[in-house]
């Protein structure tokens, strides 16, 4: 006769083996496995697959010109120059000193439809005394085409300063396609101009992202109509031939300036995650020291900003929406060359500077930003908007105009940095909204 505990297992084993059966017949049967797709075709294509290709086809010169031929060499250079060392701007590369306070940096730029040019940016963030902040910076395309900026900021208290700006240029290669919302790229004439002017300025600094500029200057300015450039006829030969009329301030003028901004901005530091807003209004008033009674003008503009950050990680989408408005306050007409103008470093940057000029301008851009290096961000900016006459006077939805470049460049307020940008603009809707102005920017760019 067995063990009591053999006979006890025994028994245990036996009921285990029973309640498990008994579980088995009463669950319920698991669902049927799909049978594995084992012919090796692929699903069928829909109508969304096939047009998600047409996005990818349009934009792909875009992406191969930004990412292959700008972004990948130009960080391959900042690695092998820095030997790992992180870089918060590309001047470092030039700087010297114990703390890289001063710095000698080579620059260059190219813009399609513009002269050419090399030179040099000079800094120093003691010049004299400490904090004391000097730049310098010049560019030479010929014996035509050059111009040199000088600048000296002297701190107060942080984020307070006064500074002192000295400028002159002569260009050869200006752009004139007539005034108002309907001139065409095909009416494109050239002038040349000399300029030599200076300014003082006060900023000073309200509060986290609040701040505040007051400025008094001086410029001189006149035009050679009869100047061309770039195998295009000059503003004075389509003038002679009736194509264009001459614009108002074409003989030159000697402004007096005094002017106000106030900027307000929420965003936060880059890379920090968050959105904000940004607010910016500003005045200036000029006077024509050669009729100081007969020849006043007031210019005036406000741009107001919203952003959101997609991903927490610096990717921002902003909506721009900017208003620009000149004024005559005498007999005189407002200046050509002193009128709300788009293109360049103005809004609808796909155009050349000055490319549109008119009494008022209004602008509507989304922009997206995302980081692409240590001191670069990618961009990507779509525009609409126009000049037109007196407050908008005129504003239709059809003389409105589309704006659209993709580049690289350094984020925020930079006295010097890298900028490189491929756009385009078109005519306006009434004329059928064709591409009708290409634009590749390469080189050192200021905000000085």
């Amino acid at each position: 006769m067995p063990s009591a505990p053999r006979f006890r297992l025994a028994a245990a084993a036996i009921a285990l083996g029973a309640s498990t059966l008994a579980a088995s017949a009463d669950a319920t049967p698991s669902p049927k496995r799909a049978a594995p797709d084992y012919d090796g075709r692929a699903d069928p294509i829909t109508a969304g697959d096939v047009l998600l290709w047409v996005p990818r086809i349009v934009t792909f010169p875009l992406y191969v010109a930004t990412d292959f031929v700008i972004r990948r060499p130009v960080g391959f250079l900042v690695v092998a120059a820095d030997h790992g060392r992180r870089l918060d701007s590309f001047t470092q590369l030039f700087t010297f000193g114990p703390r890289e306070h001063a710095g000698i940096v080579p620059t260059a730029q190219l813009d399609l439809g513009r002269r050419s040019a090399v030179g040099v940016y000079v800094f120093h963030d003691d010049f004299l005394a400490p904090g004391n902040q000097l730049r310098l910076h010049t560019l030479f395309g010929g014996p035509d085409d050059f111009g040199v900026t000088l600048v000296d900021r002297a701190p107060i208290d942080p984020g307070s300063y006064v500074q002192l700006r000295g400028e002159g240029s002569r260009r050869s290669d200006g752009v004139f396609h007539g005034l108002g919302s309907r001139s065409l790229e095909s009416s494109r004439a050239r002038y040349g101009s000399e300029s030599a002017g200076g300014s003082a300025t006060f900023h000073l600094a309200l509060g986290p992202g609040a701040s505040a500029d007051a400025w008094a200057g001086a410029t001189a300015i006149r035009f050679d109509a009869a100047q061309s450039c770039c195998h295009e006829a000059s503003l004075g030969a389509r003038a002679s031939r009736g194509e264009l009329a001459l614009p108002p301030g074409i003989e030159g003028y000697f402004a007096l300036r005094q002017g106000l901004r106030l900027t307000l901005d929420s965003r936060l530091p880059r890379l920090a995650p968050g959105g904000g807003f940004r607010f910016e209004a500003d005045v200036q008033h000029s006077l024509d020291a050669h009729d100081p009674g007969g020849s006043r003008w007031l210019d005036s503009g406000v741009t107001a900003a919203a952003a959101i950050d997609l991903t927490g990680h610096g990717r921002l989408l902003t909506l721009a929406l900017a208003t620009r408005f000149a004024d005559p306050l005498a007999d005189a007409a407002v200046p050509f060359t002193e009128l709300a103008s788009l293109g360049g470093d103005q809004p609808m940057s796909g155009y050349l500077p000055g490319r549109l000029l008119g009494r008022s301008a209004a602008t509507a851009t989304f922009e997206y930003r995302y980081p692409i290096l240590a001191s670069l961000d990618g961009a990507v900016h779509a525009a609409i908007g126009n000049v037109f006459g007196p407050h908008l006077e005129g504003f239709q939805a059809r003389l409105l105009r589309l704006s659209f470049d993709i580049g690289i460049d350094a984020p925020g307020p930079r006295d010097h940095a890298l900028k490189a940008l491929v756009g385009f603009g078109t005519e306006t809707f009434a004329d059928g909204t064709h591409p009708s102005s290409i634009r590749l920017l390469l080189g050192g760019t200021t905000n000085l």
